[in-house]
């Protein structure tokens, strides 16, 4: 059932029913394709330009309250809805993992960083929420963070990769930035959008940049300089962005919609369980030839796996410690 808020716009929580269900399809595909495979298959390709870009988008969108709460507030309410679920599902992962036939040559501390970094898109929006909360508390702190952004940026490829790149915090930071922006300038923004005149031009300035930059940098944007990327993530992030609000507008079954918003507001559950479903699957060589048969059947399986924890927690966990299942 979706919850009822007052001036809430359901558009985003459909958005982010239908990214998730993307996440659990693009996972589907890499455990049904052999090791890199996957980063040669169309659909793949497709969802990986915008998926994970556009759901920092919604979270920085749904993030305005921040400016409103104390630095204290924040970390401990975040770490709460963010981190704890993130560390409780990590350590699952952790015990399937050393319990599993995985060989890697790496070290102990590296085996359970790998494990532990997972869910890295819970980390960079619990880390993107106070980097914002601090940097645009005056235009000093402003300038100083946007000085030191810039220097990493200037010196991507000598950082370590732990955290800054891994958590893909540097990648994300602008796009977060755009999601608060767009929440705090909505109207103005939707205002400027029925001009048929901008839309004409940011279209042809979109297509511009996607043609350029896959004609010089190819089709893997993996492989993407660091601020290639994170406008390409922006520009393709936009595309789908406004033809999903265009297409969510005009459908008029709300059977579909209501679909959409409630899976989208169970998208954080729904990302910790399929993962470690996904890792179970993987670690244990339960992995199903690809084809878009198999690819569909997976991602059905791994949604209604995960429905059936939300159900079956919710029975069983009193409400006020579900936060600490993801729910």
């Amino acid at each position: 059932m979706v919850s009822k808020k007052i001036n809430r716009d359901y558009s985003f929580d459909a958005l982010k029913g239908f990214l998730i269900i993307l996440v659990i399809m693009g996972h589907a595909i890499q455990l049904s394709t052999d090791v890199g495979g996957w980063s040669l298959n169309p659909l793949f390709m497709v969802i990986y330009t915008f998926h994970m870009p556009l759901f920092i988008f919604i979270s920085g969108y749904f993030s305005m309250s921040i400016f409103r709460k104390s630095i204290w507030y924040i970390v401990t309410n975040k770490f709460k809805r963010l981190l704890l679920p993130s560390i409780l599902f990590s350590s699952v992962i952790c015990i399937i993992y050393f319990s599993s036939s995985v060989i890697d040559d790496v070290s102990l501390i590296r085996k359970v960083y790998k494990c532990y970094k997972t869910y890295w898109y819970l980390i960079n929006i619990f880390s993107l929420s106070i980097i914002y909360r601090l940097a645009l508390k005056n235009k000093c702190t402003s300038m100083a963070f946007l000085a030191i952004y810039v220097l990493l940026l200037v010196f991507y490829d000598h950082l370590p990769s732990y955290f800054l790149k891994d958590c893909q915090i540097i990648r994300m930071a602008p796009i977060f930035g755009l999601g608060l922006m767009f929440r705090k300038y909505k109207e103005q923004v939707s205002k400027m959008m029925l001009k048929i005149k901008m839309r004409l031009l940011i279209l042809i300035g979109v297509t511009v940049w996607l043609c350029l930059v896959r004609y010089c940098f190819g089709w893997d944007i993996i492989k993407y300089p660091i601020t290639i990327r994170i406008g390409d993530g922006i520009c393709c992030s936009l595309i789908v962005f406004y033809l999903f609000r265009i297409c969510y507008a005009k459908t008029k079954d709300n059977v579909i919609k209501n679909w959409l918003v409630v899976t989208g507001q169970q998208s954080l559950t729904l990302y910790l369980v399929h993962v470690v479903l996904i890792k179970f699957l993987m670690w244990n060589a339960y992995i199903p030839e690809f084809s878009y048969v198999t690819m569909s059947i997976l991602t059905a399986i791994l949604y209604f796996v995960s429905l059936l924890y939300i159900i079956t927690v919710r029975k069983v966990v009193q409400e006020k410690y579900l936060y600490v299942f993801g729910i």
